[in-house]
């Protein structure tokens, strides 16, 4: 008889199998790497992530307390690891761009009063601006 998501995390949770973790592991690998994937948009930073999640998942199994369905709370790990992982590597890339720009750039900019945020125009602006550095990033 095989045992439901929810039974084999209260498992690993309880008990801390490990046949019951590698059962989740084997059923959920593929839907996490392709869900990483899908934030992240690069699969080394997708394997590296997804398996993070699982590591999460083993280390707090103990929490599923099984209001939800397991693959919603496993998927809601693994995106905020990704969603985190994402907001760092952006800070990352906005620190770079900066120093890059160089120190009389910013002054201009700094002048310049900043566009209001519900301007769509500046919200375009600043998407066209952001998908041109990752693209750069990426040939790097």
């Amino acid at each position: 008889m095989e045992l439901s998501d929810e039974a084999l995390c209260q498992r690993v949770g309880a008990q801390r199998d490990d046949d019951a973790f590698e059962q989740l592991v084997e059923r959920h690998q593929r839907r996490a790497y392709r869900l990483a994937w899908s934030i992240l948009g690069d699969a080394d930073e997708a394997k590296d992530l997804s398996q993070e999640a699982f590591l999460r998942l083993f280390e707090r199994a103990s929490s599923f307390d099984g209001r939800s369905k397991f693959s919603t709370w496993f998927h809601r790990i693994l995106v905020n690891l990704c969603l985190d992982h994402r907001r760092g590597r952006q800070s990352w890339l906005r620190r770079w761009l900066a120093r890059e720009a160089g120190a009389a750039r910013d002054d201009v900019l700094e002048r310049q009063p900043a566009p209001p945020e519900d301007d769509p125009t500046a919200r375009v602006a600043r998407k066209q601006l952001m998908t041109k550095a990752w693209q750069a990033l990426g040939r790097l």
